[in-house]
């Protein structure tokens, strides 16, 4: 593996650690897990767009599930603009390959969960 994607993956087991003990985007995750309870045991932040007038987050849920949240800037509803139900964009097989270095430590972590048998079965 290439040590790029090697250094991605630590970076986004990091990521995905302190968004489970709340040290990022507590206030977000909170409404997720409010609003969705199909969600899952890990979340992944795959982006983090600033736009006028609120912040857009997209995330990626263990059991597959992509969702963005919206968040106003000035104190306004958050609202979750969209959930995709493919949930084969996280499966991490051969010849399935994504220029997005981020996916693919996603899915190499989620394959590594998934052989240990850690991950949460709300599939």
């Amino acid at each position: 593996m290439h040590p790029k994607q090697l250094k991605e993956i630590e970076r986004v087991k990091a990521q995905s650690q302190q968004i489970a003990t709340g040290e990022l985007v507590p206030d977000v995750v909170a409404f997720m897990r409010r609003e969705i309870p199909e969600l899952g045991e890990h979340l992944f932040l795959t982006s983090h767009i600033p736009e006028q007038g609120e912040e857009i987050y997209g995330f990626a849920t263990s059991n597959g599930l992509p969702i963005m949240v919206e968040v106003p800037w000035d104190g306004g509803k958050m609202s979750i603009s969209e959930i995709a139900n493919n949930r084969s964009l996280l499966e991490f097989k051969q010849g399935n390959l994504s220029k997005d270095r981020t996916l693919n430590a996603i899915r190499y972590i989620l394959s590594e969960l998934t052989a240990k048998g850690t991950i949460d079965q709300n599939r």
